[in-house]
């Protein structure tokens, strides 16, 4: 096995890894595995001579009839790739459900988050130069004069993660609200709503932190359902709202797949109900982009509902 083809199954494994069910979150080491694709990309990239990019007019008869075959075969390859990501897409909510127990996404599993958004692109780009690589007799040998130039592409490896970080930083964050009422949770003598808000960095490639609560109002309070770690509202027999155990799927205070995949997250959750009944509930959290601490950013999310449901904040 020549070395191209070594590096083209390194692509490959690392490709693999990127879009793999589990973990199902990648707890801030996808850009990592997004960089050493970009690596792998410019150096294939070089030992091919960037022949998936050339101009028809610039190739020899044997050159076109090799691109012409990568690309043809590259199709083929993509297409099987994007079928490789949404069978992982689904696995990837049936591990969340079953084993990291996270409550089942509403509607079908969508696998184009930051994280698959990373992969398709990756496929696209390299796949017809992975082709070549695979199937050229030996490496395109460069001047002993260009060495030096040949190897600035790769550059473009740490310009990449520089311009990351810049982005992540610089960014507005990004949020994205949805509340139904009356929700999925029925109780006598209430009415209940379904909460859900994520607030983002760097559109989905910093990290994320997340709202999703339950809440119900009687008149007398608002308050919120599923998390028995919550004060209980005094206005519901303790007994009653003892049988509201933790359930994910009503109150769940943590991220979610594809929160954390380009940035380590931490966050917490806290309600208050004031004397007037109104339920106040916040969550804040801190999000790292990167090794040690760099970049971190705060984000909080707030939900204030009254006790007759009017919703007064949210966001």
């Amino acid at each position: 096995m020549s070395v191209d083809q070594r590096l083209v199954l390194a692509l490959l494994a690392v490709w693999l890894l990127l879009i793999a069910p589990y973990p199902v979150s990648l707890d801030g080491w996808a850009v990592t595995l997004v960089l050493a694709l970009l690596t792998l990309d410019v150096v294939l990239g070089m030992r091919t001579g960037w022949l998936a990019f050339a101009r028809g007019g610039r190739l020899d008869e044997r050159e076109a009839a090799l691109r012409d075959r990568a690309f043809r075969l590259a199709f083929r390859l993509a297409a099987l790739g994007i079928a490789t990501m949404l069978v992982t897409g689904y696995l990837s909510a049936i591990v969340g459900f079953f084993v990291e127990h996270q409550p089942s996404p509403v509607g079908p599993p969508n696998p184009i988050g930051a994280r698959g958004i990373a992969a398709l692109l990756e496929l696209l780009a390299i796949a017809p130069t992975a082709v070549i690589a695979w199937l050229q007799p030996r490496p395109v040998q460069q001047p002993a004069s260009s060495w030096r130039l040949g190897w600035l592409p790769l550059l473009v490896v740490p310009f990449s993660a520089l311009l990351w970080l810049l982005a992540v930083n610089a960014l507005p964050p990004r949020s994205a609200l949805a509340h139904r009422v009356p929700g999925g949770l029925s109780m006598a003598d209430a009415t209940c709503g379904d909460f859900t808000a994520r607030r983002e960095t760097g559109f989905g490639f910093g990290g994320a932190i997340r709202l999703q609560v339950a809440v119900c109002w009687n008149g007398h309070q608002a308050f919120a359902v599923g998390d028995t770690t919550l004060p209980a509202p005094a206005s519901l027999p303790a007994e009653e709202y003892a049988g509201f155990r933790m359930d994910p799927g009503l109150t769940n205070c943590r991220p979610q797949s594809g929160d954390s995949d380009f940035g380590r997250i931490t966050q917490g959750c806290t309600e208050t109900i004031d004397q007037d009944g109104t339920m106040h509930y916040q969550v804040r959290g801190r999000v790292w982009p990167a090794a040690g601490g760099l970049g971190a950013r705060d984000l909080r999310l707030e939900l204030t509902v009254t006790r007759d449901g009017r919703i007064v904040n949210f966001g």
